[in-house]
């Protein structure tokens, strides 16, 4: 079963005293970096960690919330952290779409500031196998626009066996006693997603 994910950027920003919602042009507010990790089971599901940094553009203006939007399979266990505390979140559906808010209690003001903070979730059948292939599915970037640079890390058990195909080419390979693993960026999730088998 193929995967199919939306991720939207929505941020709430504080600008003086005026509240305003950007759905993709924050970019001009904020510089947006994403290190994601997909570590595979061996039941084909899949921990996610989305770290996301955000960087204040302007001296007035910052982040209150951000909601992150997936299409497709629901995620599970979902949690958001920020310096090893947890923040709040909502959950909403909306058709196939999950859409998960996270509030930030306290306010980073300041051109060049930046918060760090980690989006957590599990999904299934990321993997899935056909006889005695693996097939593994990871989503494209939907809206490039609002990312500055993303980072894609994904971990597989060695297991599932020796990798058939990848696509799109990761730009490096790697390797525990345990684990292939494998780094994508942004320029190499433009096009597609990851498509891969093992066995």
């Amino acid at each position: 079963m193929k995967l199919l994910f939306r991720i939207v950027l929505l941020l709430i920003i504080n600008h003086l005293s005026s509240i305003i919602l950007f759905p993709v042009s924050a970019q001009q507010e904020f510089t947006v970096n994403y290190d994601t990790t997909y570590i595979v089971e061996e039941d084909g599901t899949a921990n996610v960690t989305q770290g996301i940094t955000l960087s204040n553009n302007f001296s007035e203006t910052y982040a209150a919330s951000y909601d992150l939007i997936l299409e497709g399979p629901s995620p599970l266990e979902i949690q958001a952290v920020e310096n090893e505390t947890d923040l709040p979140i909502q959950i909403k559906k909306e058709n196939e779409q999950t859409i998960i808010s996270v509030t930030f209690p306290k306010a980073i003001v300041g051109k060049g500031k930046i918060r760090l903070f980690s989006i957590k979730y599990k999904l299934a059948e990321v993997a899935v196998k056909n006889g005695q292939v693996w097939e593994v599915t990871i989503p494209k970037i939907i809206t490039p626009e609002t990312i500055n640079s993303k980072v894609l890390t994904l971990y597989v058990p060695k297991n599932f066996g020796l990798a058939a195909y990848i696509s799109p080419e990761p730009k490096h390979k790697d390797s525990t006693d345990t684990l292939h693993i494998f780094t994508f960026e942004k320029e190499d999730l433009l096009k597609a997603g990851v498509v891969a088998a093992f066995g």
